[in-house]
């Protein structure tokens, strides 16, 4: 697995706020599940508990994987309504929507408020750098798929 990590400081006003963007790429002997792939995500993270995003949520599996614990609330988000359909009647089915929730948005605007999400892995999706900054906490940190 192959990992870039990147700090960067954002000044807003007087607050200095420090958001960690990754970039991340996980090959098959590394992660052979979703739940796999979220372990090592969650661990080179460093996120423990608090709002994950996953941006290009798919079928929900890799989305409910990425709640490993109870200090885990995760949301699922995609530009595809046909696949937030599939994700919500999987996690239903498993008994896990509610902490696990998908949901749409219209690609260029993550539909929460500043300094709300302590994890975002992005996935299939792709937002503009300045929008990922936005909502990520102070030290919360960004996961970007590379390739």
């Amino acid at each position: 697995m192959s990992w870039i990590h990147r700090s960067r400081r954002v000044r807003l006003g007087t607050v200095a706020i420090a958001a960690t963007i990754c970039l991340f790429n996980v090959s098959p002997a590394d992660a052979a599940t979703p739940a796999e792939e979220a372990r090592l995500l969650l661990e080179q993270s460093g996120i423990t508990g608090g709002f994950v995003v996953h941006l290009g949520c798919g079928n929900g599996e890799a989305t409910a994987a990425l709640r490993a614990n109870d200090r885990l609330q995760v949301q699922g988000l995609s530009s595809d309504a046909a696949q937030v359909a599939e994700a919500r009647e999987r996690l239903t089915e498993q008994g896990s929507y509610g902490p696990v929730a998908v949901d749409t948005f219209d690609g260029q605007t993550l539909p929460y408020i500043d300094n709300l999400v302590n994890l975002v892995v992005v996935d299939g999706e792709s937002v503009a750098r300045d929008e990922l900054l936005r909502v990520l906490t102070p030290n919360g940190v960004a996961m970007i798929r590379d390739g």
